[in-house]
Formats: structure tokens, C-alpha cells, sequence
């Protein structure tokens, strides 16, 4: 909707711009694109553009991230891998320069963006299944390589974005967040690096599954693919009497704790706390070589830590409870005022009080 164009994005999040959201409405409303019955949903956007949720990888945020990209860019698995790739590589040369790994990657990466956008592929390249196929596999492997390589960074890449999620499970099953359907938007480096974490995506699985197509065979880790366009994380949590937790890829059901395909959320949390190193946020953040300013640090903070969540839970019953010891004098101190009264006009306390 051109109603939409330069719509500042802090309108875009409560009190919203009313009059705006029923003009589009009522657009939409004959629409057939919107089904009938349907009507578009009003979202809450936040942006986390500056927080280290989505930007745990980012050198700005993590200084020690370049150091360990560039070690991985530079050690024997990727020598290894490039050897392994190199009849691809060979054919690559045909459109375009890809001399080092990160040629490689602006090369997929151009191709990708062509390749959705329809558009002519890059360097004349053919639009040929099996070339198409091998250059997912060595994108997928240098990729993941050069952002997961090292156990350091499939701690804390994905740090903040999986505190958050914890964050957001706990809050809904301890009934202190009202929301029961999150979206978060993010890049494939994201999910990466969760995927990483719960060791679904490895460089591993990805090099298997290449030799295995290389040699007419199946896929032996199928769910073992790189986060391509509109791909999905999906983390169900079933407040029963014991709640759990399932992860989805991409809608397909994988394993968490240890195997399984569902635990409770107890479990859950202590099992990607460990994935995450244990670490809390001033550990992130040495690690990292990092010096936060005031806009980088997250509420995450709080809700990172068990020891802050219990305190805070116990000053808000305090604070309950002398709420509500208050009001019992208040009343108590009504009610021997009304009773007076009952003496000089006739009605009963009980009708006065639930009238």
C-alpha cells in the first residue's frame, strides 16, 4: 500500500497509528489476495537492529569474531575442503573469478539473489541442476566454516537470539508474558548458528552429504542443509501440567536434548544453556572482546540471569502482599465504619458491600 511509503518504523510499534491500520483494512478487504472472512493482524515490530539477539557475529559487537573468521578462512579443513570442491571450483572459473573461499561465497551469494529475483545468472552461468547442486554443497561447507568453525563461536553466536528464546519459553509458561505467538526475522547467519548449536547444520554432515550426491547415493543427513531464503526455526512449547518444548527446521521435527524430540522445558533450558557454554552476559562479553556501550546491552541481562529472575519474582510478591495487607486494614477499618452506620439506617453490612 502507498500509504505505507516512509512509514517511520516507531509507528510501527504501540500506541499504533490507528486511522492508517483501518484505511488499509479496509483496502484489503476486497482484495483477492486477502481470502474472504480474513483481515490483516495488527504485529508489534521491534527492532533489534542494535541489539546482540541477530548480531552476535557482528565484528562491531564481538571484535573476536574477524579473528576467528579469518582463522578458520586460513586453516587445514578449509584446504581440504577446497581440494575436495576443486572440480567445482575448476567450472566456476568459466563465470566468474573465484579464486579464494570467500570468492566462492560473493559468487553464491550473487547467484542466490539471481537466482530468486529471476533474473540472468551471474557470468552467463547455466541454469543446470547438477552445477546448481554442487554449488550449495561448497557454499554451504565454506559458509558454515568460516561463521561456526570453531566450538568458541557456536557458543556465542548464538547466544542472544537463544537467551531470548529462553527468555520468551520461561516467561509464557510462568504466565509473565502475555504472548503466546513470537516472529523473529533475522538472516541465514542466524539461523545458522542456532542450527549449529543444536547440531543439526555441521560442516560434517554438510562434506557427507556432498560425497554421498557425488556418488549417486541418498543424502544420509537430509535435515543436514543450509538456511536458504524464507527458511524456518520454529520452537513449540505445550504448557501441560509438565510443559515441552519441539524444534522445528524448515517444519521438519528435529532432535533436541540429546536426541530427543521433545523434553520438558526444564530440561530444555539446561540443555542449551550447556550448548551456550554456561556463559552469562559479562562472559559474553570478555569473551568477545568486547566494551558494550549503554545502546548494545539487552534486557536479556535480567532474564539471563536465574538469580536476578527469582529476586525480582520475590520483590513483586512482596510488594503483592503489602498491597494486600493494606487493603485488609483499608477494609477492615470500612467495615467497622459501616456497621456503625448499620445501627442508624437499617440495611445489612452484606447488602451495602455487594450493591
Amino acid at each position: 500500500s502507498s500509504d505505507l511509503d516512509n512509514y517511520p518504523s516507531w509507528m510501527a510499534v504501540p500506541p499504533y497509528n490507528s486511522s492508517l491500520i483501518d484505511k488499509i483494512r479496509a483496502n484489503m478487504s476486497n482484495s483477492q489476495a486477502l481470502p474472504y472472512n480474513h483481515y490483516p493482524a495488527i504485529v508489534s515490530i521491534v527492532d533489534t537492529t542494535n541489539q546482540i539477539i541477530f548480531r552476535s557475529d557482528d565484528p562491531s559487537f564481538c571484535p573476536n569474531d574477524a579473528i576467528w573468521k579469518d582463522q578458520n578462512l586460513n586453516d587445514a579443513k578449509t584446504a581440504a575442503a577446497w581440494i575436495a570442491f576443486k572440480p567445482l571450483i575448476t567450472n566456476l572459473n568459466k563465470y566468474g573469478p573465484v579464486q579464494t573461499p570467500m570468492d566462492l561465497l560473493v559468487f553464491a551469494d550473487t547467484f542466490y539473489v539471481d537466482q530468486s529475483e529471476n533474473r540472468a545468472l551471474p557470468g552467463g552461468m547455466p541454469n543446470n541442476s547438477d552445477l546448481i547442486a554442487n554449488l550449495t554443497y561448497a557454499y554451504s561447507w565454506f559458509n558454515t566454516h568460516l561463521w561456526q568453525g570453531q566450538p568458541i563461536q557456536r557458543q556465542l553466536t548464538p547466544w542472544g537470539l537463544l537467551n531470548a528464546t529462553l527468555d520468551f519459553i520461561q516467561g509464557y509458561v510462568n504466565a509473565t508474558n502475555p504472548k503466546k505467538f513470537i516472529i523473529m526475522s533475522g538472516h541465514d547467519g542466524n539461523l545458522l548458528s542456532v542450527l549449529s548449536a543444536l547440531g543439526v547444520l555441521t560442516e560434517d554432515c554438510i562434506m557427507a552429504n556432498y560425497i554421498a550426491y557425488s556418488s549417486g547415493k541418498p543424502n544420509p543427513f537430509p535435515l543436514c542443509t543450509y538456511p536458504m531464503f524464507a527458511s524456518t526455526i520454529k520452537f513449540e512449547v505445550y504448557n501441560t501440567s509438565t510443559p515441552y518444548v519441539k524444534a522445528y527446521y524448515n517444519n521438519n521435527l528435529i532432535c533436541i536434548c540429546n536426541g530427543k524430540f521433545q523434553c520438558n522445558v526444564n530440561e530444555f533450558i539446561t540443555f542449551i544453556q550447556g550448548k551456550l557454554g554456561n556463559y552469562d552476559i559479562n562472559q559474553w562479553y570478555r569473551l568477545c572482546n568486547a566494551t558494550p556501550s549503554d545502546s548494545q546491552r539487552m534486557e536479556l541481562e535480567m532474564a539471563n540471569s536465574n538469580f536476578h529472575m527469582e529476586w525480582a519474582a520475590i520483590i513483586t510478591l512482596s510488594v503483592i502482599c503489602i498491597s494486600l495487607v493494606i487493603w485488609i486494614i483499608i477494609q477492615r477499618k470500612e467495615m467497622k465504619r459501616l456497621k456503625e452506620m448499620n445501627k442508624n439506617i437499617g440495611f445489612s453490612y452484606n447488602e451495602i458491600i455487594h450493591s
